[in-house]
């Protein structure tokens, strides 16, 4: 297998060790591999694997072989000469795709993965908006291929997005260990991140083949989890995104009134109240949420933001500060939380959250006109505060 490859890196260590094969992520450039840092901070033999588009890697890998099956049997059998023989799978999003199929057809030793979709296509998902129309699916579903596996899966998933939740609910099988995150959107790897763990976790994986879960934002999906809310909130989001406001607030209603005190639900009918006109409901639902579930960014990032509008800037910031405490890596919250700091005259701190949130989302133009505009002011202001000075 050739290690110069615009959609493979290989990276050796020693011989003693397991070698881990990562995938690359959507919108992964020719000849880069994602994410890198975090996989390569792992001390294990590694391979990235890049699908040249976003293919699902359902048509090989580029440099191996146009066939699935073929290219994951020669894959995992080089991976395991590099190291002590031991070879795992990791991918999230696209790529926890690409490790689930890989380390069926390639027979490795285990999986890790985040944020998986178990099917390709299901309206509303990552793989109906970027998969590329050319590819056959020659691999849609993984479920059976999944549950009738002995290998051990362990799949991590937000509980909060709507298609990670409901193919988390479709892996049932006794190899399987299912976890939610809170306060963290798709795919969640990100709550490992914070304090730059993922690499542990990987090591920890291919070492044991087990995941001892250390963070109480984790909790085990049992095998018997709420498949009728999850889908139910997929079913919302149907509603949402084609464009019914009114008719996605009166289904959240509805279901609201069936799964009560469900803090997931409750932020995502605050979303719908708010959208819908009704600031006072959306307030209350983000308010009961937060009370029953200290971790739910996006109500508190939400509830912050509504608050800041009505004046309440001291208790908007308690609420945001909160919310990028759980989730470091949402851009509006901390786009928010700058202008509260500015409403409150602290511009250093204010600067520092809108750059922030101006490197977490980077195509936002928004984002990178209120930080123009604020250095613009604050140029102003101080030199205007020069002259004075002078002056005197």
């Amino acid at each position: 297998m050739k290690e110069k490859n615009d959609f493979i890196k290989i990276i050796t260590r020693d011989k003693n060790l397991p070698t881990v094969i990562a995938f690359s992520s959507v919108n992964t450039p020719k000849g880069k591999f994602k994410p890198f840092k975090i996989i390569n901070s792992s001390n294990l033999n590694i391979i990235f694997v890049n699908d040249d588009g976003n293919r699902w890697y359902q048509n090989g890998i580029d440099g191996i072989s146009a066939d699935s099956k073929n290219c994951a049997e020669k894959l995992v059998a080089y991976a395991r000469t590099i190291g002590n023989g031991r070879v795992i799978t990791f991918g999230t999003s696209m790529g926890a795709y690409g490790a689930a199929l890989y380390a069926l057809l390639g027979n490795a030793d285990g999986c890790l993965a985040f944020g998986v979709e178990s099917e390709i296509g299901l309206p509303g998902s990552r793989s109906e908006i970027y998969c590329i129309n050319k590819v056959k699916n020659a691999y849609s579903n993984l479920n059976e291929l999944i549950n009738h596996s002995s290998l051990p899966f362990y799949f991590f998933a937000s509980e909060s997005d709507e298609i990670d939740l409901i193919s988390i609910l479709s892996l049932s099988g006794e190899n399987i260990e299912r976890y939610l995150i809170k306060g963290i959107e798709h795919p969640g790897v990100q709550l490992y991140d914070i304090d730059g763990k993922v690499g542990e976790l990987i090591l920890e994986f291919a070492n044991t083949l087990k995941v001892n879960i250390r963070s109480h934002r984790i909790y085990n999906l049992k095998r018997k989890g709420n498949e009728k809310l999850a889908f139910e909130l997929y079913n919302a989001m149907l509603i949402k995104n084609s464009g019914n406001h009114k008719a996605w607030l009166d289904f959240l209603i509805n279901i609201n009134d069936k799964f009560k005190l469900n803090p997931v639900l409750l932020s995502k009918l605050g979303e719908a109240y708010q959208k819908n006109g009704k600031t006072y409901d959306a307030n209350e639902a983000w308010l009961q949420s937060i009370k029953l579930c200290n971790f739910q960014s996006e109500a508190l990032a939400k509830l912050g933001a509504n608050l800041r509008r009505q004046g309440q800037t001291y208790q908007a910031k308690k609420l945001l500060l909160r919310s990028v405490e759980i989730n470091p890596f949402s851009a509006h919250a901390h786009h928010t939380l700058a202008q509260i700091f500015i409403d409150l005259d602290e511009t250093i701190r204010a600067e520092q959250h809108f750059r922030e949130a101006c490197r977490l989302n980077k195509g936002n133009s928004a984002f990178q006109k209120s930080l123009m505009n604020f250095l613009e002011l604050d140029i102003n202001k101080k030199t205007a505060e020069l002259s004075r000075m002078k002056n005197i």
